[in-house]
């Protein structure tokens, strides 16, 4: 009986595949410079349009509780609409988000890996390797295998994420590094 084990193969982290993987030695300020990610303003002015009036003359109406969602463009510094949303939602800056992960990382040793804009800026996600992983042994081989943690935390400049943990701003979770690529397509679609 042969066996063939076929040659190592070098595996590209799948969040470095949508983002921006970060050198090592970047402070988590610096990484949102890199990655093109800092000094986004983003904020809500009042949403308006232009109607005509019978006699054919246009006039500029204001749209009762919504908004619209801009941030400067990080390459233009011009403004880039965003979204429109409720007269409710509050915008949570990049730089809110990197301050969580700092006090993070300050606490655990994780490092900060990759950071991501999505959907023209509309998404966004900053993700940390935690210090340790999980090791799994096989009960019929009794070969380890190692999964890396992440916790990853996402940001909706749109109106269109949830606003649970993470103080208040995106969603925040630790996926295992072998299982998030398929979630991650879905959670950076259009929309």
């Amino acid at each position: 009986m042969t066996t063939f084990t076929p040659p190592a193969v070098e595996r590209q982290d799948a969040l470095h595949r949508l983002g921006t993987a970060i050198p090592e030695g970047l402070s988590i300020p610096e990484a949102l410079d890199f990655a093109h990610m800092a000094r986004w303003d983003v904020r809500t002015e009042a949403l308006t349009a232009v109607i005509t009036d019978e006699d054919g003359t246009p006039r500029q109406v204001t749209v009762a509780d919504k908004k619209a969602v801009l941030r400067n463009s990080p390459f233009t510094g011009k403004p880039e609409v965003l979204g429109i949303v409720g007269n409710r939602w509050t915008p949570f800056q990049n730089e809110d988000c990197a301050g969580l992960l700092a006090d993070i990382e300050d606490m655990s040793g994780a490092r900060l890996t990759t950071v991501g804009v999505m959907d023209g800026g509309r998404k966004t996600f900053l993700s940390m390797k935690m210090p340790e992983g999980m090791t799994f042994r096989s009960p019929v081989t009794g070969q380890t295998d190692i999964t890396d943690l992440y916790l990853t935390v996402f940001n909706a400049h749109n109106g269109g994420g949830s606003r649970r943990p993470c103080a208040a701003a995106g969603t925040g979770s630790v996926p295992p590094a072998r299982t998030y690529a398929a979630g991650w397509r879905t959670w950076a679609a259009p929309g």
